[in-house]
C-alpha cells in the first residue's frame, strides 16, 4: 500500500486492519476489555453498582468457572485434534517430502534462481519474481503486427499481474519478514481471474498469436497456480503455529482467571453476607469480573484474525469468490 493509499485511509479502516491483522493479540484481547472495564468502574464510580446481595455475583462466578473451563477444555481438544495431524509414520513423511521436492522442482525449472529457498516466504517472493518475468516476456511478444484486440489483452493483463505483484511485495517490504506478514500480503492474490484472461487469449487469438506466445501463456498460468499453492500452504503453516500459539496464551490467562474466579466464589460461599469497605468492595468485584472474561477475550482475538484469513483464501484457482472479486474491483 502506498503511502497516499494509507493518508486516504480512514481512521476506521485502519482501525480495522489492526484488529483484524495486524495488532499483537495480546494488544487485541487487553483492548476488547477496555470498554467492559470502562463501563463497571463508570457503575461502580456512580454507585450505580450497589451489590446488597451477593446471590447474583455467585452465580456469576459460577458461570465465569464452568464456562471457562469448558472454554480451555473444547478449545485444547480441536487444537491437539488439529495437530495431531502432524505425527505421521516414516512413510507419510517419505511421501510429503516427495510432495515438497516434485513441487520445488516444477518451480526452479522456470525461476530466474537455480535453488529456490527455504525459507517460506522468500520462496513465495521468487514465485511473484517469476511471475512478474513470465508476464513481462509475454508483453514483449506481443508487438510489430499483432492484432489491436490481442495487444490491448495482454497489454490488460500485463499490467494487472504486474500491479497486484508491486502491491504484494510493497505490502510485504513494510512489515516484519514473517510466514503472517507475507500471507497478510498475499490476500489478494488468488490470480484465478488473470488466468482466466489468458486461457481466453488463448483461445480467442490461437491463429494470431506470434511465435512462443501461446508457450509464454502457459507458462505464465502454470506460476500462477504454483503462486496459489505456495499461498495455501503458508495459510497451513501458520494456522498451526497461531493454534498452539492459542493454546499457550489461553492457559496462560485462562487459570489464574478460573483461579481468581473459584477464590470469590469460595469467599461468597463462605460468608454470605461478605461485605468489605464499599469502594474496596466494588472494585473486587469489578476486577474480578475483568479477569474472568480474559479468556474469552482471547478467544476473540485469535479466532477473529483466523476466521478473516480463512474466509479470504478460501478459494483456490481457478475459482474465485464473490468477496474475492469486489476486492479486486476496488483495487
Amino acid at each position: 500500500m502506498s503511502d497516499v493509499e494509507r493518508s486516504e485511509e480512514g481512521v476506521v479502516d485502519r482501525a480495522a486492519r489492526w484488529v483484524l491483522f495486524d495488532g499483537s493479540r495480546w494488544a487485541v484481547a487487553a483492548a476488547s476489555l477496555v470498554p467492559v472495564a470502562i463501563v463497571l468502574g463508570w457503575m461502580a464510580g456512580t454507585r450505580f453498582l450497589v451489590v446488597t446481595n451477593t446471590g447474583p455475583l455467585q452465580f456469576l462466578f459460577s458461570a465465569f468457572v464452568g464456562g471457562n473451563f469448558t472454554l480451555i477444555t473444547v478449545v485444547l481438544s480441536v487444537n491437539q485434534l488439529v495437530l495431531s495431524r502432524q505425527l505421521e509414520a516414516p512413510g507419510e513423511v517419505r511421501s510429503q517430502i516427495e510432495d515438497v521436492h516434485e513441487y520445488r522442482d516444477e518451480v526452479e525449472s522456470s525461476a530466474p534462481r537455480d535453488v529456490a529457498p527455504v525459507f517460506p516466504p522468500e520462496f513465495f517472493l521468487l514465485l511473484l519474481e517469476t511471475a512478474r518475468r513470465r508476464v513481462q516476456d509475454l508483453g514483449g511478444l506481443i508487438v510489430g503486427n499483432a492484432p489491436n484486440g490481442l495487444r490491448g489483452d495482454v497489454d490488460e493483463l500485463v499490467e494487472t499481474v504486474t500491479t497486484r505483484i508491486d502491491r504484494t511485495h510493497e505490502l510485504y517490504e513494510q512489515s516484519d519478514t514473517g510466514i503472517l506478514e507475507i500471507l497478510i500480503a498475499a490476500l489478494d492474490t488468488n490470480y484465478a481471474g488473470q488466468i482466466r484472461d489468458a486461457r481466453r487469449i488463448k483461445r480467442d487469438y490461437r491463429g494470431s498469436l506470434p511465435d512462443h506466445a501461446e508457450e509464454g501463456l502457459d507458462e505464465l498460468i502454470h506460476t500462477l497456480e504454483h503462486i496459489d499453492v505456495a499461498r495455501q500452504y503458508l495459510k497451513t503453516l501458520y494456522i498451526q503455529n497461531e493454534l498452539a500459539r492459542f493454546s499457550r496464551m489461553l492457559l496462560y490467562v485462562g487459570v489464574p482467571a478460573m483461579f481468581v474466579a473459584v477464590c470469590v466464589l469460595a469467599a461468597f460461599t463462605t460468608e454470605p453476607n461478605l461485605r468489605g469497605p464499599d469502594p474496596i468492595f466494588r472494585a473486587v468485584v469489578v476486577g474480578a469480573t475483568v479477569i474472568g472474561l480474559m479468556p474469552l477475550s482471547v478467544l476473540f482475538a485469535f479466532v477473529l484474525r483466523v476466521a478473516t484469513i480463512s474466509q479470504q483464501t478460501i478459494a483456490i484457482t481457478p475459482f474465485t469468490t464473490s468477496q474475492q472479486e469486489s476486492d479486486d474491483r476496488s483495487g
